[in-house]
C-alpha cells in the first residue's frame, strides 16, 4: 500500500516524519497523515515525493515495482548479475558499508537536536493488553527534541491494531505522566492489570479500531498519563 512504502522509503533514508515534510515543504502533520492513509497526496506532492525519494511515482502507487535507474544504475545493475556468488558478496558488503556511512554523515550534517526520555522495555497495548507493572525495567530513548518530547515523562511502544488509524503497531508513544485525562483524551490505563492505550470514555475505555469492544472500567482501574503523540528513536 502507498502509506506502507512510503513509511519505508522514509525509514531507509534515516529521516524522521518532521525532516520529510520539510523536505516536501509541507506540514508535519500533513505528512503523518499520508503514512496513516488518512489522506492523499495531489499530483504536486506525489511529484516532490517520488523526486525526494528517488523513485517513480508509478512505484510510490504500487503500479509498477522497481525504481527509475538512470543508464549508469542499468550498466552496474546488469554487470552485478554477470557476477559469481563471490563477486555479488563482495559488492554487496561493500555497498552495505557505504549506505551506512553515508546514513550516517547524513544524520550528522542534520544536526538534530535529540532528548533522552524514560522508555519501558514491555510494549503497551493497543489490542489485548501487556502488563504495566509498577517496578517494571525502565531505559531511555533519545529522540527529536519537540514541543510534546519535551513534555514527555516516557515513552510506550504500541502492541496491537486496536488503535489504527491514530497509532499502528509498533507505533513509539510520548505520555506525560498525570492520574487523570479528560474525556475523548488518548491515555495510557491499567484494566486488570493490563496496561492500555485508550481513548477515555468516562466510564469506559474505547478503541478508534471498530472492530473491538469498549473497556467497561472498574474502581481499581487507574491512569497512568495522557499520550501526547508519536515519536521515533535515533539511534546513535
Amino acid at each position: 500500500m502507498f502509506d506502507d512504502r512510503l513509511k519505508q522509503l522514509r525509514k531507509m533514508r534515516g529521516e524522521t516524519q518532521a525532516q520529510t515534510a520539510e523536505c516536501l515543504h509541507i506540514g508535519e502533520s500533513a505528512y503523518s497523515n499520508y503514512e496513516k492513509n488518512l489522506r492523499e497526496p495531489n499530483s504536486e506532492i506525489l511529484k516532490a515525493m517520488a523526486r525526494h525519494f528517488d523513485v517513480t511515482i508509478d512505484y510510490l502507487l504500487g503500479c509498477r515495482p522497481g525504481f527509475a535507474l538512470t543508464p549508469e544504475e542499468q550498466k552496474g545493475l546488469t554487470r552485478y548479475r554477470e557476477l559469481d556468488s563471490s563477486g555479488q558478496l563482495a559488492v554487496s558488503t561493500l555497498l552495505s558499508i557505504e549506505y551506512h556511512r553515508c546514513c550516517a554523515s547524513v544524520r550528522e550534517d542534520r544536526r538534530i537536536e535529540l532528548i533522552e526520555v524514560m522508555y519501558v522495555q514491555a510494549p503497551v497495548s493497543a489490542g489485548l493488553g501487556d502488563m504495566l507493572e509498577d517496578d517494571i525495567e525502565w531505559d531511555t530513548l533519545a529522540v527529536p527534541l519537540t514541543a510534546e518530547s519535551r513534555k514527555a515523562d516516557f515513552i510506550l511502544r504500541v502492541s496491537g491494531d486496536s488503535m489504527e488509524p491514530r497509532f499502528s503497531d509498533g507505533d513509539y508513544i510520548l505520555v506525560r505522566k498525570q492520574p487523570a485525562v479528560d474525556v475523548g483524551q488518548i491515555g495510557i490505563f491499567a484494566h486488570d492489570g493490563n496496561g492500555y492505550v485508550k481513548k477515555f470514555g468516562g466510564d469506559r475505555l474505547i478503541s478508534l479500531n471498530k472492530r473491538y469492544d469498549d473497556i467497561p472500567l472498574g474502581e481499581d482501574d487507574r491512569c497512568f498519563g495522557l499520550v501526547l503523540g508519536v515519536t521515533e528513536p535515533v539511534y546513535r
